[in-house]
């Protein structure tokens, strides 16, 4: 027989059970709300990939143009790394081994038919098409049939030969980030992605990298080493060191130290004079106009010609960090300055 005591005494149980119980899904739901932070997926286009060989080998064109050709073959073996920069901390966030497998495809064989009758002699030999797959591997150089966080999956399409790879779950925290592809310390691809762009967008697509945002990217990197790169370098760097300057230089990206690209952790390494001037001249102009003016006007090496310092003193005049970035266009250089760089590029590569 069960007493009232013993019914009380269940009944209190059977409570502290559910509160106990409501309580542990209370905690739970609160440290999954921790790992909930806000993420994005990047999609970016690689390439062109040439499907064919050339005659004429890359280094022998390299010497006789003043800018480096950066091209990829379908023979490549290519590598992407997208990184993340939170002040002067740099964290690698996916990577992916890129390769082409090709496989041919034999055709049925077109025939002639005359009077019912094959002819053998018009039977045409069969087509032959090469089908292109892309394949992707991660550090471990394992696989990867369908990405996870910090792995990037990759398509390849014949009609516009270039990879396609994604990248899901990155996280929105850092301050800008930058995608690079390379096949070796010579040929590569950078593009800078700001904070800004990242913050209103669920999902980055990429279409194209070109070289003014691989000269970009690299002031960015090297101004990572010594300064903090900030919304204010950025302005900066799109409206002094824009496009048309950028095709006064007539410029050749610089080399990458090997040994620091097939590591697991990626580090990118180079020296280039031009570059470091350039950033120098952007930390001088965010603190103080007349002290990049000066800076750049008495510079000892000479990293500019005439015609190129006197385009670059130009948007440092008519550059302005207190305007409101929706106002902020960087000022069109006058024509005379633009002419008097190209005619002297001309007389430089004619010397």
């Amino acid at each position: 027989m069960v007493t009232k005591v013993s019914k009380k005494t269940f009944l209190y149980l059977f409570i502290c059970l559910v509160v106990i119980s409501s309580c542990g899904k209370v905690v739970q739901n609160v440290s999954e709300d921790k790992d909930d932070e806000p993420v994005f997926k990047l999609v970016a286009n690689i390439g062109p990939i040439a499907l064919t060989e050339k005659k004429e080998s890359t280094a022998f064109l390299a010497d006789k143009l003043s800018v480096k050709p950066q091209e990829y073959s379908y023979l490549d073996t290519l590598y992407v790394v997208l990184k993340g920069y939170e002040k002067s901390k740099v964290k690698n966030l996916a990577y992916a081994t890129l390769k082409l497998d090709i496989e041919e495809k034999e055709l049925a064989a077109a025939k002639l038919i005359k009077n019912n009758k094959t002819s053998t002699e018009n039977i045409k030999s069969p087509e032959v098409k090469k089908i292109y797959k892309a394949k992707s591997y991660d550090a471990s150089k394992i696989e990867i049939t369908k990405a996870k966080k910090s792995q990037f999956s990759s398509t390849f399409t014949e009609k516009t030969q270039s990879y396609k790879v994604t990248t899901d779950q990155v996280s929105k925290k850092y301050d800008y980030y930058i995608l690079s592809n390379y096949k070796n310390n010579n040929v590569y691809q950078m593009k800078l992605i700001e904070q800004q762009q990242v913050s209103e967008n669920k999902l980055i697509e990429l279409t194209e990298i070109t070289p003014y945002d691989t000269f970009k990217a690299l002031v960015v990197i090297l101004a990572n080493r010594s300064i903090e790169v900030n919304a204010d370098f950025y302005d900066a760097v799109h409206s002094v060191l824009d496009e048309t300057f950028f095709d006064t230089l007539n410029y050749s990206m610089p080399t990458l130290e090997s040994k620091s690209l097939y590591k697991k952790s990626v580090v990118f390494k180079f020296a280039d004079p031009l570059l470091e001037t350039c950033v120098d001249v952007i930390d001088l102009l965010i603190i103080d106009k007349k002290e990049a003016e000066y800076y750049l006007k008495n510079l000892k090496n000479k990293i500019f010609t005439q015609a190129q310092s006197e385009l670059f003193l130009e948007k440092i005049k008519g550059f302005n960090i207190n305007l409101d970035k929706s106002l902020d266009t960087p000022k069109e250089p006058s024509k005379l300055s633009i002419e008097n760089v190209i005619q002297e590029n001309k007389s430089l590569v004619d010397d």
